[in-house]
């Protein structure tokens, strides 16, 4: 409810759905504006970063090769020292902690049914070539992928390769498993066993054998290769950001400013492209503003609007009879007005569409029996908008009115007009004629306060749409 004046309106949220509907020219309008305004700043912007670029491409140039070599040696220990940060921020191994470091130990014997036949041709021994076999499916990715899959393991390929070793002696093999999460271990244990099992059958065409666990046990231990590894990383790093410190400051003004450039560039490189093109996601982007813009552009309109919006507001607003609505269809033809066209009609869908001459029949019937019933063969029809009511219209009414025997008169608003007021109060019975969209509230609350004062009947309002 919005409270307007003393009136006390109420604000229909379908009116504002079809409101915001009907008003799909300005969403339109609004979108392609804000699209084209922010699309472009963001080419704008693009087309800046472009040409600082090629303007560092052209300060490189200026440098001599053993200056520029300079500057790309501190790039290059630049990009070392981030490797060896975010391999110890995201490496799995490194996130182990060395002095509590769950491990797995498993060990294979092959059992070979070789022997050598000292009464015939002397065959190789096949024993060897299956070790090796064995050392390198253990050792290979696929082993390594299978685990993962199976037993669900969160790292990559390449993190697990750290955690899993193999070795060989004779005819032992030998497989260590670190992994930091010590309920996984029975799981990449089982893994390991079928894989290696599920080998064994493959590789009996190489010869005649059998695979036995020997012995698998489950301990924690502290990892030196995993201090050490981390000391040696610590090291490297200490050392390259001091040698990165010595050669920046040895570099010269020019130097420095051509090494701060290809640094940025180097960190918006993958944002920037080589040449600039317009954004459609900022295009888009903007549309979406414009839409929203453009909505509570025509909510607002209708919320805090001052002028007439639905012909019921004539009955709950001013307790007055509506006697007609006419939807005049005044031949204007705006772009693409079949679209309000469609709007309208799924609008009015549960109406049924009358023509004007068939509307104004209706009001002009409800007219004359309101003037039987008063005794009244004389009215006075005026509105707070008068003047800018449609001739053809008023001449029809009056034409429909006296084909029923009511003699017509009518002027412009009596509020400011006093030869209207002086004519409407000889009268006696005031007809009004509304528009929506034109006529204002407070305009027609002073109009009928006028009258009502001055003892003067209202016959009701014809409201124009």
């Amino acid at each position: 409810m919005e409270n307007k004046d003393g009136l006390e309106r109420e604000i229909s949220l379908t009116e504002v759905f079809w409101n915001v509907l009907l008003g799909w020219r300005k969403i339109l309008c609004l979108a392609v504006v804000f699209g084209i305004l922010l699309g472009g700043f963001r080419y704008m912007r693009d087309v800046g970063q472009y040409h600082s670029e090629q303007g560092t491409n052209k300060s490189t140039s200026t440098l001599t090769d053993a200056e520029l070599s300079e500057v790309n040696n501190i790039k290059r220990l630049k990009d070392q020292l981030e490797k060896d940060q975010d391999y110890l921020e995201n490496s799995a191994a490194m996130q182990m902690d060395p002095y509590c470091v769950p491990i797995l130990e498993l060990q294979y014997y092959i059992k070979s049914d070789y022997v050598m036949n000292y009464t015939r041709d002397v065959i190789p021994d096949y024993t060897p070539a299956l070790g090796g076999m064995y050392f390198r499916y253990i050792a290979s990715g696929e082993m390594r992928q299978n685990i993962l899959d199976e037993s669900g393991l969160t790292i990559s390929s390449e993190e697990f390769e750290e955690m899993i070793d193999v070795s060989q002696s004779s005819n032992i093999l030998y497989i260590t498993v670190k992994y930091p999460e010590e309920e996984k271990i029975d799981d990449i244990s089982e893994c390991i066993k079928k894989f290696i099992n599920q080998k064994q059958q493959d590789f009996q065409k190489i010869g005649s054998h059998q695979l036995v666990l020997m012995g698998e046990s489950q301990n924690t231990i502290v990892d030196e290769s995993i201090l050490e590894k981390k000391n040696s990383i610590f090291t490297r790093m200490a050392s390259i950001s001091v040698q990165i410190n010595s050669l920046k400051a040895a570099l010269s003004a020019q130097q420095k400013n051509v090494l701060d450039q290809e640094l940025n560039t180097d960190t918006e490189k993958e944002n920037v492209s080589v040449s600039p093109q317009l954004n459609k996601k900022y295009l888009l982007l903007g549309s979406f503003v414009g839409v929203f813009i453009a909505g509570i552009w025509i909510v607002c309109k209708v919320l805090f609007t001052a002028r007439l919006q639905n012909p019921e507001e004539i009955r709950s607003l001013y307790g007055v009879r509506l006697l007609g609505e006419i939807n005049l269809n005044n031949g204007k033809k705006h772009f693409l007005s079949m679209i309000d066209d469609k709007i309208l009609a799924l609008k009015n869908r549960r109406k049924k569409k009358l023509s004007v001459e068939q509307q104004l029949s209706v009001a002009c019937t409800n007219i004359s029996i309101s003037c039987r019933k008063d005794n009244v063969n004389e009215i006075y029809i005026t509105g707070s908008e008068y003047e800018n009511v449609d001739a053809d219209f008023i001449k029809m009414l009056k034409d429909k009115l006296e084909e029923q025997n009511i003699e017509v008169k009518y002027g412009e608003n009596m509020y400011y007009d006093a030869v209207s007021m002086k004519q409407g109060i000889e009268i006696g019975n005031i007809l009004f004629v509304e528009q929506i969209g034109k006529s204002v509230y407070d305009e027609i609350f002073h109009e009928i306060q006028l009258v009502t004062e001055q003892n003067t009947n209202i016959l009701g309002i014809i409201v124009l749409i």
